[in-house]
């Protein structure tokens, strides 16, 4: 029999133990047979409760149940042993196996097991890199290769889900550097597997049960990276809160302004090198040397771009309102 959740166990306890059964360590409630939907109901029950049973785990931690009527001891050994077997379960997990645990929504567990603190620690801060691979199926061979990769670095650990791999980083790194990792991993899996995956990195975290929030989030915004630049494939979660922002409206409010905005018939007549100038330009924070860098065009070529597209929309993007008002109306005409 395996248990993969405390709710579990606890739910199958109820079917052949109908009354309240509470788990309680140093004193903090844990789980009852009646869920966890209404605290201040739990709160009561516990003072209702006159029968407490101790329990010591396999790892030698004292928990206790508490019982709304007189447990036998048939009763009460058979619940020891089926609590007792999912403990040992928890106890046994290695880091990457409880950060998968955490990952699913049930760290709560984990964090009240003293046994796995020398193994978890909340640090100053965390940060996560996930990596998408075009199919479920390629991820094991993917995890393989990342695990190889990052062997001797001891501040991460690689850890594969069901939908994807997460990298977890327990000490502070410099955009420069995740942004290197994040290079080398694509460059490294696209030559030993073939495949093209995509990245994004996220801002820092302090607490580790914040993973399964911050790791929907960042699943939810590289979606909307994809969307909107469609020629990256490494993000930055704290670069694209301008794109977040803009996906946040509805979708009949977002067409609704993309309207207006396209009024302006030059937008339309626009080409894609048109865009691809924009794009570049506005990636590089106006600057004009770094634009005509990475477009790989004279600074004359590039100054002659920005003048068609002024004449083209009446916008001149090296002034930073009529640039933001670009970007916006680009993020409008993607999201559509």
């Amino acid at each position: 029999m395996i248990i993969k959740t405390l709710e579990e166990l606890f739910k199958k306890i109820h079917k052949v133990y109908p009354d309240q059964l509470v788990l309680l360590k140093d004193n903090q409630f844990i789980i009852s047979t009646y869920g966890e939907a209404n605290k201040n109901q739990q709160r009561h029950h516990r003072m209702e409760e006159k029968f407490i049973y101790p329990i010591k785990s396999p790892a030698g931690e004292d928990y206790q149940v508490l019982a709304a009527t007189e447990l036998n001891k048939e009763t009460l050994g058979f619940l020891e042993l089926l609590i007792n077997l999912y403990l040992e379960e928890i106890h046994s997990l290695d880091k990457k196996q409880i950060l998968q645990y955490i990952a699913t929504g049930h760290g709560k567990e984990v964090f009240l097991k003293s046994s796995h603190m020398n193994i978890l620690k909340d640090q100053k801060s965390y940060q996560l890199i996930w990596i998408e691979a075009p199919l479920l199926e390629d991820e094991k061979e993917l995890a393989e290769v990342l695990e190889e990769c990052f062997k001797e670095d001891e501040g991460l650990t690689v850890v594969p889900t069901e939908e994807g791999i997460f990298i977890l980083l327990e000490d502070k790194r410099q955009k420069e550097q995740l942004l290197g990792m994040a290079k080398t991993i694509r460059d490294m899996v696209n030559a030993e597997l073939y495949l093209d995956v995509y990245i994004i990195i996220s801002k820092e975290f302090n607490q580790l049960k914040k993973l399964p929030k911050i790791l929907q989030g960042l699943k939810e915004v590289l979606l909307i990276g994809k969307t909107v630049t469609v020629r990256s494939h490494i993000y930055l979660e704290d670069e694209l809160k301008l794109e977040k922002t803009i996906f946040s409206i509805s979708k009949k409010e977002r067409e609704g302004l993309y309207a207006d905005i396209y009024e302006n018939k030059g937008f339309e007549e626009m080409d894609e090198e048109a865009h691809l100038t924009i794009e570049t330009f506005l990636k590089n924070n106006l600057n004009l040397g770094e634009t005509s860098k990475a477009l790989f065009i004279h600074r004359n070529t590039l100054a002659y771009r920005l003048d068609r597209i002024s004449r083209l929309t009446g916008l001149d993007l090296r002034k930073f309102e009529d640039a933001i008002f670009f970007k916006i109306a680009m993020l409008l005409k993607k999201s559509i």
